[in-house]
């Protein structure tokens, strides 16, 4: 067992109460109620703008040029697709760009994405990347109950 899947194995009833969250699941399949489906719309956009200056901190510290230009596609990537995807759903709710953007962020929000910004302001690469494991592992597990993947633990 290598130390991914050890670790994988220690929470793995925490990940399972994760992907059988009724949020979670109701997300997944579209049953989520509209006003809690605009609100996580909010909080994550402003999540997203947090987990870019992340990744530009990983081209930043990255030590090989073919690192630095993953780390730049994923940033690119969520500050191009995943952010005019929010703003999308955004306007469906009628809310504007400019709302989108003042909207006050949430203590668990600011919490989380705080750790992610000081990880990787004061950490080197492992820690960046220890930070980011759970995040990828609950975004592919998302997209395997929402069918648009397969989760890879």
């Amino acid at each position: 067992m290598n130390f991914a899947d050890d670790l994988f194995a220690h929470v793995k009833p925490i990940w399972d109460a994760q992907l059988t969250h009724p949020f979670v699941t109701g997300l997944g399949d579209g049953s989520l109620p509209g006003d809690r489906f605009e609100r996580w719309v909010r909080q994550d956009y402003l999540y997203l703008k947090e987990f870019a200056r992340l990744f530009a901190w990983a081209v930043a510290k990255a030590d090989r040029l073919e690192s630095m230009g993953w780390y730049a596609a994923v940033l690119h990537l969520t500050l191009n697709t995943e952010m005019a995807l929010h703003r999308e759903y955004a306007r469906r709710f009628g809310i504007t760009p400019a709302a989108l953007e003042s909207e006050p962020i949430w203590p668990t929000t600011r919490a989380y994405t705080d750790f992610l910004i000081r990880t990787a302001a004061d950490g080197d690469m492992a820690d960046i990347l220890a930070a980011l494991l759970p995040c990828s592992w609950g975004y592919n597990a998302c997209r395997a109950v929402s069918g648009q993947g397969k989760a890879t633990g």
